[in-house]
């Protein structure tokens, strides 16, 4: 399995400024089984073109941003049949979970997390807003992890960990560059969750940002903050992470890894999936469908064609 990770920077915008013509061809040239995108930048799923939220052979899952509109905002696709429960409020908490910055799906063998952490750099209260999000989904995974579920994790996390990791020289970023977020991340790992294009690339300076607005990605100036993180019990069934610098559409460029799964059970089509609504809507169409009986049909036939030989009956039945 091929799970992509992007932050698109408005999923409309991204959408027109591809090379593909569609997202279904976009995610067939990733070769994508789960594709899971940060900052939508939709407040609303009816605000969601047809052909982004319907891609043929996916389901779609969205989280919204409910304070502000226009911002945040993650969305799940997955091939059908691969996801047996979802969520968009895991934190239970309001303050976090509604700027629509996570969803949490379920695949039997592992709970994947697509998350959109704060950016923090708009001052001292979003930047403590950021620290907090970061303690409160460690507190989540390690939620899941005393559960026995393994968790994959993918998103942008607004940190360049490492100086390998961005390509300013250390003299250059200074002491204090990220001291808190880059404290948290090295808690986290020692927690027992990997990096995984690290795991595979240990001395490989690439990046998944740049700056647009001094135009970085010419020069290939970035910062990898795009990551796929994994509990430790999953690696052995990892192959691969890497980051798709050749992609563009964005200011961000995906970042994938590669994994095994095993067979995921027969199971409801869950009620934020973007197919259930669908299904629901084919299911009424279905019900109340009616189909005249071959022998009256023959008959309104055989009046239309003015044959003399069958009375036309009065109709006291209802339609229902």
């Amino acid at each position: 399995m091929r799970i992509i990770s992007w932050n698109v920077n408005g999923i409309r915008a991204m959408s027109r400024n591809i090379d593909e013509d569609s997202l279904l061809l976009l995610f067939q040239k990733l070769e994508a089984d789960i594709i899971c995108m940060q900052e939508t930048k939709v407040s609303r799923k009816s605000d969601v073109p047809e052909e982004i939220l319907h891609v043929d052979g996916f389901e779609s899952f969205w989280s919204f941003c409910k304070v502000k509109r226009g911002y945040s905002g993650v969305v799940t696709y997955v091939k059908k049949k691969l996801t047996v429960n979802a969520t968009v409020a895991p934190f239970n908490d309001s303050k976090y979970d509604d700027e629509g910055r996570i969803i949490v799906t379920d695949h039997h063998d592992f709970l994947l997390c697509n998350v959109y952490f704060p950016n923090g750099a708009s001052g001292e209260v979003r930047r403590k807003y950021k620290l907090d999000f970061y303690t409160k989904f460690e507190e989540l995974c390690q939620s899941y992890v005393n559960e026995g579920r393994s968790v994959v994790i993918v998103g942008d996390v607004n940190t360049a960990y490492d100086d390998i990791d961005v390509h300013k020289t250390p003299e250059e970023l200074g002491l204090d560059f990220q001291y808190a977020e880059r404290i948290w991340m090295t808690r986290f790992f020692e927690l027992g969750y990997v990096d995984v294009f690290r795991h595979f690339h240990p001395q490989v300076m690439k990046f998944s940002w740049w700056d647009p607005k001094t135009r970085k990605r010419r020069s290939n100036l970035g910062w990898r903050i795009d990551y796929c993180i994994i509990s430790n019990d999953y690696l052995d069934r990892t192959h691969e992470s890497d980051i798709l610098t050749e992609q563009y559409g964005s200011d961000h460029c995906p970042v994938y890894i590669d994994l095994d799964i095993g067979t995921v059970p027969k199971h409801k089509t869950h009620n934020l999936s973007s197919e259930y609504k669908r299904q629901k809507q084919s299911s009424i169409m279905d019900f109340f469908s009616i189909q005249p009986a071959p022998n009256k049909k023959r008959k309104r036939d055989q009046l239309d064609a003015g044959n003399p030989t069958v009375k036309k009956k009065k109709n006291n039945t209802s339609n229902f």
